[in-house]
């Protein structure tokens, strides 16, 4: 593979690398507390922990099929997420900088990921213009 197709092809594998990153994190975390505060319940008083990361494997299938649909869907999923945590901490606490400096890295990420698969999009793009198909797996 030569060095130009190579750094065309970053961006989309730096994304769904951190992409797969942040489901793994989630699921860990979701079946950590799925055992450690849901233990004494039925299921539904379990499911809500896996919930984060259900969301993530949904979205990581969908951009790695999609990039670009997926691309702006991360994007619009890491603002509103910001924004209805960012809503809530102002009319329960009131916000400081300590508060959004630690929401930041969070909410960050999915918008990067967001504009990564997008590039990944219109590389797809210019590469199906010049008679290449992806592979039917």
């Amino acid at each position: 593979m030569d060095d130009i197709r190579f750094r065309s092809r970053l961006p989309g594998c730096f994304a769904a690398g951190l992409l797969i990153i942040a489901t793994s994190l989630w699921t860990l975390w979701g079946f950590g507390e799925m055992y450690y505060e849901g233990w004494w319940g039925a299921w539904y008083n379990r499911m809500p922990y896996l919930v984060p990361a259900a969301v993530c494997l949904i979205l990581t299938l969908l951009v790695l099929t999609w990039p670009k649909i997926g691309g702006w869907l991360a994007i619009v999923i890491g603002v509103g997420f910001t924004a209805r945590w960012f809503w809530r901490t102002a009319a329960a606490t009131g916000m400081t900088f300590g508060k959004i400096a630690g929401m930041f890295p969070v909410s960050a990420v999915l918008v990067i990921i967001g504009v990564l698969f997008i590039i990944e999009g219109r590389y797809r793009d210019r590469l199906r213009s010049t008679g290449w198909q992806p592979p039917v797996k």
